[in-house]
């Protein structure tokens, strides 16, 4: 039987319901229009329950299927809600609360994960400035002033081949229209291994990934982060050059992103932790063990290590 992606979707987003009977995503479809999101959260295992195939093939071609989820979610927010809609334009589905078994270390990441949807741990070293992006430019020729619309989905600016009105027909020039232009927020991340899945003897390994629209600011440096995303390659080039090599390096574009890592003023001190604190406090060799702590398998930048520890303790 040929699999529907969107009418799929739409079946699950309808008719899952919870333990006690609830229609889960109804409801909290409900809830987005009232808090202003518009990203409806799909827990992963609720995919699988409803429908495994949806689910696989979700993990096998995330393009088509992701596509197919956000115009399900469009199709059922427009019943519910239509003036919402067209308040917010963009909405999507993102999917949260992998099992373990569909988790990927960065150290495996391979070529066969390339346009799979993957789903990484780490932590956050790195966050640039929110840009916007531009997604739908408007262009006008300057000879005609016809006005001309071309989705963006390339690194760079995609402009008009010809001009659309059919008595110019001119190859140029065109003027972008910002105004009239549409732009979503963008950010870019590096994520890093975790020490704790560090090999002995082994420097961290990272990867750069791509946040957008809504997701954005989520996270700090620092956190610990399970990203959701598609594994993109991104051609390398000569310095200097033009011309492209065949290697590629990758990049995530990150579907949904979850803070996993409780900050230090969320975290909750048990009695036993306190009292191994106090136990430290008293300790006169306290502040050499602290810093002996930090990077233990490199030897030696004993004052490095201090002025880390110092940050540390602020």
């Amino acid at each position: 039987m040929q699999l529907n992606p969107q009418a799929r979707f739409e079946a699950f987003l309808r008719e899952y319901r919870s333990a006690s009977g609830a229609p889960t995503y109804r409801e909290k479809i409900k809830q987005l229009t009232v808090s202003g999101s518009r990203s409806l959260i799909v827990d992963f295992n609720h995919l699988i329950a409803f429908d495994p195939e949806l689910a696989r093939m979700a993990l096998e071609h995330p393009d088509r299927y992701f596509t197919a989820a956000n115009q399900a979610f469009k199709e059922i927010l427009k019943e519910m809600d239509s003036e919402y809609l067209d308040k917010v334009e963009r909405v999507y589905v993102r999917l949260s609360s992998f099992p373990e078994e569909y988790r990927v270390p960065l150290r495996k990441l391979r070529a066969e994960h390339i346009g799979k949807l993957i789903v990484v741990n780490g932590i956050l070293v790195r966050a640039t400035e929110v840009k916007p992006r531009l997604v739908e430019a408007i262009f006008k020729c300057r000879r005609c002033g016809e006005q001309m619309s071309i989705l963006q989905e390339e690194r760079v600016i995609i402009t008009p081949v010809e001009c659309a009105n059919p008595n110019c027909r001119r190859k140029g020039p065109f003027d972008l229209i910002v105004e009239d232009s549409t732009f979503i927020d963008w950010q870019k991340i590096r994520v890093q291994e975790k020490p704790e899945d560090l090999p002995p003897g082994q420097l961290p390994r990272s990867i750069d990934a791509v946040l957008t629209d809504d997701i954005v600011d989520i996270a700090r440096p620092g956190d610990r982060v399970t990203l959701i995303g598609i594994l993109r390659p991104v051609p390398e080039s000569l310095v200097g050059k033009r011309s492209k090599l065949v290697t590629f390096n990758t990049v995530l574009e990150v579907n949904n992103i979850e803070v996993v890592g409780a900050e230090a003023e969320k975290l909750e001190i048990s009695e036993e932790d306190e009292q191994k604190i106090n136990q430290l406090s008293q300790d006169p060799y306290v502040t050499q063990k602290v810093i002996r702590s930090i990077a233990p398998s490199i030897y030696g930048y004993e004052q490095i290590k201090e002025a880390i520890a110092l940050l540390l303790f602020g």
